[in-house]
């Protein structure tokens, strides 16, 4: 579900602190991959799906703008799972 995957991407963020810290980026982003690849699993009918693409479009190019290291950043990804 995806309030699971939001909560253990939380989980890993504020607990997890290998030695490298690129360890945990790539953690989170599998995690954060896995999370995307669990919505767009759910069916959706032909207008809502239209609507959705846009705002997935809209999302992706804001995501790409994220700094993963950034609080703001982790918010704006709660309100899109949620």
């Amino acid at each position: 579900m995806a309030t699971e995957a939001t909560e253990e991407l939380y989980r890993v963020r504020d607990t997890y602190f290998p030695t490298d810290p690129a360890d945990k980026a790539s953690k989170i982003q599998t995690l954060a991959d896995a999370a995307l690849a669990e919505l767009d699993s759910i069916p959706l009918g032909k207008k809502d799906q239209a609507t959705l693409v846009d705002e997935s479009i809209k999302h992706a190019k804001e995501a790409v703008m994220l700094d993963i290291k950034d609080g703001n950043s982790w918010c704006k990804i709660l309100l899109f799972l949620s």
